[in-house]
């Protein structure tokens, strides 16, 4: 496919350029196009709106897949995600994460449920070997919010405290109040 410099154009489909798997390896499906024969980093997908500033080579990659499911991570999130098919052995930018959750912030993907670490933030590169289905948990960091705290007038700051979200401050400044001389 001729696809012009520096202007925005979807790519053709792998198919309707007539590529198909081979009879020797109808197991594999294609993952997406590299810069490289042997490269193993999908640059673009099938069908993938591109803006190329130079004459570029694409190669079709073709690999043993495994289909990612996603999932937010906690009861309390919203929002919904589809599911990614990734070549094994290849690096595959992940989705961009489509779930919310109030008071927090999301770090990234773990396969365990309820994880406060994650194992993947924005690519994945599964071994030759992988199971056909993976799901991915959502993983959360709850926010802090930061407490200032200032004199009588509002003008001079006494302290700062940091609260996690939903959680009450453990200590606060004791107020005071400087003694007004001016009055009789």
């Amino acid at each position: 496919q001729d696809v012009p410099k520096n202007v925005s154009t979807t790519l053709s489909s792998v198919s309707s350029l007539g590529f198909t798997a081979s009879a020797s390896t109808p197991t594999v499906s294609f993952i997406g196009w590299s810069l490289g024969a042997e490269d193993k980093t999908i640059k673009y997908t099938d069908t993938e709106k591109v803006t190329l500033s130079a004459d570029t080579n694409l190669f079709a990659q073709w690999a043993e897949t495994t289909d990612i499911t996603f999932a937010a991570g906690a009861t309390d999130a919203t929002g919904t995600m589809g599911t990614q098919t990734v070549g094994r052995g290849y690096e595959t930018t992940l989705l961009a994460n489509g779930f919310k959750r109030t008071g927090y912030n999301f770090i990234g993907w773990s396969k365990t449920p309820g994880a406060t670490t994650a194992d993947y933030t924005t690519t994945i590169n599964l071994a030759s070997d992988a199971e056909a289905t993976l799901t991915l948990y959502a993983v959360w960091e709850k926010k802090t919010y930061t407490v200032e705290f200032y004199d009588e007038n509002g003008t001079t700051k006494l302290t700062e405290i940091s609260v996690p979200y939903e959680e009450t401050p453990t200590s606060t400044p004791n107020p005071t109040k400087a003694p007004d001389d001016t009055k009789v």
